[in-house]
């Protein structure tokens, strides 16, 4: 997602949730699959939430489930499924935020700014089917990070996370054990390891991202 979609998907948003597709494919909505997600976005407070879901190619139906993104994940290719539903203030406050043009990388510093600050919640139900004709795109998306083409895309992420642990004032140095100051991270490198757990202000977030680190 390109920083500008972002920005005007925030400015468009007036209610107090945000859903979003990411997908490509034809969205069907389970029966009372939109009540169910608002329903635990409101009980939790959460700012993103997001749900399991079916797949269906080429008129086969197969389960997908996806995980609880713990506190601290930087995975840019984290599978939170194509609908996300986000809370609308927390979704403009993390626009507002955002400082790059990002081509690329929009929605991963998107969930990165919510998830410091808010909860990220998957209800392990499954609410929605993706439909596609075929699947000629998994074997592509399964090396695309790879792809000598996907640089520019590559080089996002490892900003955006950068940035990330730059205002959470942490960047872990394989090489010497310590703490120190941020040049360009390997979003893949840091895996679950190092981040923000949800909190009510910057500070929380830096101490969480801070015993993260420990556990290296």
């Amino acid at each position: 997602m390109r920083f500008g979609d972002a920005r005007k998907i925030a400015e468009a948003s007036s209610g107090d949730y945000t859903l979003i597709y990411t997908g490509n494919a034809v969205l069907r909505m389970g029966m009372s699959a939109l009540d169910r997600m608002l329903q635990v976005a409101r009980d939790t407070n959460a700012g993103l939430v997001y749900a399991d879901y079916y797949e269906v190619r080429n008129g086969r139906r197969s389960e997908h489930p996806v995980i609880d993104c713990q506190a601290g994940s930087l995975r840019d290719d984290f599978d939170f499924g194509p609908v996300l539903l986000y809370r609308t203030d927390a979704l403009k406050r993390a626009v507002g935020q955002m400082e790059r043009d990002y081509r690329f990388a929009g929605l991963y510093d998107l969930r990165l700014r919510v998830s410091c600050r808010d909860l990220l919640v998957h209800i392990n139900e499954y609410l929605y089917s993706d439909l596609k004709d075929d699947e000629s795109g998994d074997m592509n998306s399964l090396f695309s990070y790879v792809d000598p083409k996907n640089r520019d895309a590559q080089m996002e992420m490892e900003q955006a996370c950068t940035d990330h642990l730059k205002r959470v004032g942490l960047i872990w140095s394989r090489r010497s054990g310590n703490l120190r100051s941020p040049e360009t991270v390997s979003v893949r490198g840091f895996g679950n390891h190092s981040g923000t757990q949800p909190g009510t202000d910057d500070r929380r977030c830096d101490r969480f991202g801070a015993e993260a680190a420990g556990r290296i």
